[in-house]
Order: C-alpha cells, then structure tokens, then sequence
C-alpha cells in the first residue's frame, strides 16, 4: 500500500489529476447566444439543461426545458454526447447525471452553472467513473474547492486539481460491477415509488375532480357517478358539498416559548413540497438561536412562508418528531380525516393557480392565510374520503417497505465503496 490524498491505496493503482489525457472537461457556451429566457420552451428539438434536472445522481425530467434547432446550432460549446457525464458547478455544487442510452432524449446541451466530463475508455470505465464520482471521496474535494459567498461555485481551474483513484482497467470494472448492482436495486425502488406517487395522483384526480370513485359495491368506475346535483362549481355528487378550505383545516399557533428548544428540530418548505431539516437543506444556519417564538409542528402538519410562496412551497411533516418553523410561517393542519385530501389538493394546478392568484395581486406577492382558507374546495361525502383513505395507505405502506430497503441498501453501499475504492477491498474477476 502507499500513501495518497486519498489515504493508502493499493501501490501499483494511480492517482490521476483531472487535468489530464483520459478526462476532457468541456464548458458551455456562455457567448452571445445564450438563450434568453423567451427562448426557452416546454418542447423543442433539443432539451437544455437546468438544476432542476438533477436527482439522487441521476437525470430528473419532470420539469425540462427546451431550445429551438436554429438556437441550438448557433451555440458554441456544451452539447452532449452519449456517455458524457454533468456537473453541476454553480449554486447546488456537485450534483451528478449519466448520459446513457437510457435519456430518452438525443440533443442536451448544458447551462451556465455545469460542465461535462467525457472520458477516455482507454483511462476510465465509465460505471467506475460514475460510481467514484457519487462517492464521498470525490464529493470532498468538491467542498474542498468549492468558492463563492454569495453564491457556492466550482471554477474549472480548481476542478483540474481534483483527483481520481485509477485502479487498473480490469480491477475498475470489477469495483463499478459491484457498486452498480446494489445502484441499480435503489434506482429500482426509487422509480418504483415515483410509479405509486404518480397512480396515487390519477386516482386523487379520478375521484375528486372527474367524480369516478367506487360505490363500495363492486360496480366500475365509470358508472360510479350516482346522482349529481347542481353546485356554484357545477355539478357534483350528491352528499359532497362546496365549502371554502379554511373549512377543513386548523391553524396552528402554539408557540415552543419556555419548552425545553433542544428537542425541536427547525424546518424550511422547500420547492418540492417536503419540510426539510434546515440545517442539512442550508450551508450556513438561516434561523434564529432563541427559538422560543417559533411555531410548534407534529407529524402530517403542514407551513408554508408566506412572503416565498411564488418560489417555494407548502410543506408537509412527513416525519414523526417536534418541529418548528419561523413566526413567519403559516402553520395548519388538516381537521378530521382530511390529512390525505388535503396532501394531495395542495398540489393540483387549481390549488396552484389560486396561489398565484392571490400572490400575485399583492404588494410584496405574497399569500396570507386568509387568502389560502378562502379558496372554494368541493368537499366530499364521509364514506368516500373513508374509503380513499383506505386505498391510499395500501400505496403508502409500499412506499414506505421500499423507503426501508432504499435507506439499508444506501447504508450499505456508503460502507462498501470507500473500502473498494480505496483497495480495502479487492474484487477479482
């Protein structure tokens, strides 16, 4: 074994600089035809990358944007070629995606705030290549090197300081086969929780809003309806009535003063609709020491600030611990068995579009709770939110059995790949 940045590692493996033959790092075109904002759209001929599109390591296109053909072959730098990899050098540093066969898209081109690394076969095999860059032993270089105050940035002049461990090819692909193995059972899981996330969207839309819901005796949907009846927003099934939101919801005010602050964890709403740890979401502490005015949370209650509504979200307690948010925050929950109802109304385009409404009529474009409580909402019968309910626990356990296996396998996987990429531990063919 010798010596190296990376601590000992086997003697006849090397250490190689990413400035050198087997790695390009490739820029974009940051000239004067960089797309303007006006140039981007919601379909096009070649898909332009934003940090949106980046999760768990992995290409994320829920939300792509796309350039014209005129505006992509007047564009310098920056377009991608299968097996290219990304990084995200500016804002959120560090996050990583694949360009393989799998992207169901031919023409990417990066933004402002990434690079792409195109390696070399001779040098690198490319499932080592990824792996090592997931791992903790590349991700602290980034910290190393990462600058800026204002906003966190990777200059290409550090990056070219970093380093890879460079096993012998053969070994490389040994090291990427198995880490990739356990990878690919997460990636499973995970898409299979995206699966349920989206059926349980269509069968909250099917039932609430297109009315097809079972009649708890056995006959399909389509002919489920029963009567319906007139309503100021048409027509609905008889038994459900219009009603405004505050109607089904509790606001929350009860502050932690002399509690012991220690055992309250301080949340952020974040724009994917969770509450997040805010000292794990920030890089610097965004809340206040003395804690005492902030708002108490539990498990499945929901906050949002109102002042960042346009660009944040309303968040729910997905956890079972004692949170709080800021005295800004509006807090609420969900009264009776609504809890379900309302995790999934909060997210429609209806819900969305109130939002934006109201926020956007205001001074500062923000949303009061009152605002938020006066929306009109098409509440439904007892039985029927019973039996979604129901349905929707059955998805949620499965969700929940994957989330289990996800976070074992995860722990594994960041205990196996320092031992095999430091040479701890050997695999053989």
């Amino acid at each position: 074994m010798k010596q190296s940045v990376f601590g000992k590692v086997p003697t006849e493996w090397g250490i190689i600089s990413f400035d050198n033959d087997g790695l390009e790092i490739i820029d974009g075109d940051r000239g004067e035809n960089y797309p303007k904002n006006d140039e981007l759209f919601t379909s096009g001929d070649c898909l332009f990358l934003n940090a949106r599109n980046f999760e768990h390591d992995e290409f994320c296109f829920d939300e792509a944007q796309f350039i014209s053909k005129e505006k992509d072959n007047r564009l310098r730098k920056g377009k991608l070629v299968r097996g290219d990899f990304v990084l995200t050098t500016r804002g959120t540093v560090g996050s990583i995606a694949y360009y393989g066969e799998d992207v169901p898209f031919d023409h990417l081109r990066i933004n402002s705030g990434m690079v792409i690394l195109r390696i070399d076969p001779t040098f690198f095999d490319p499932v080592y290549f990824y792996q090592f860059l997931k791992s903790k032993c590349f991700k602290d270089q980034i910290i190393k090197f990462v600058s800026g105050t204002a906003q966190s940035q990777l200059p290409i002049r550090d990056m070219k300081q970093m380093s890879i461990i460079a096993p012998s090819l053969p070994e490389q692909k040994n090291i990427g086969r198995v880490l990739n193995a356990l990878d690919q059972k997460i990636r499973f899981l995970r898409n299979q929780n995206n699966l349920y996330k989206k059926m349980s969207q269509a069968l909250f839309a099917r039932w609430f809003f297109e009315y097809e819901f079972p009649d708890g005796k056995g006959n399909p949907y389509s002919s489920s309806r029963g009567k319906m009846v007139d309503s100021e927003s048409g027509g609905i099934p008889e038994g459900w009535l219009v009603c405004k939101f505050g109607d089904i919801l509790e606001r929350l005010s009860d502050r932690i003063g002399r509690d012991d602050q220690s055992k309250y964890i301080v949340l952020s709403a974040v724009k994917t609709g969770d509450l997040v740890l805010s000292e794990e979401y920030f890089s610097k502490q965004v809340f206040s020491k003395d804690i005492s005015k902030y708002i108490k949370l539990q498990k499945d209650d929901f906050a949002y600030n109102p002042a960042r509504i346009n660009i944040g979200s309303i968040g729910k307690l997905e956890a079972d611990i004692q949170g709080a948010v800021s005295p800004v925050y509006v807090a609420f929950r969900a009264k009776d068995n609504f809890t379900h109802f309302v995790s999934f109304l909060i997210k429609t385009q209806k819900t969305r579009r109130h939002i934006d409404y109201f926020a956007n009529g205001s001074v500062r474009q923000s949303l009061s709770y009152d605002d938020f409580a006066f929306m009109d909402i098409v509440k439904p019968s007892e039985d029927v939110l019973k039996a979604f309910n129901e349905t929707y626990e059955c998805i949620a356990k499965r969700i929940q059995a994957n989330n289990q296996q996800i976070d074992t396998l995860s722990k594994m996987l960041d205990t196996l790949m320092p031992k095999l990429l430091t040479g701890e531990i050997r695999v053989k063919a």
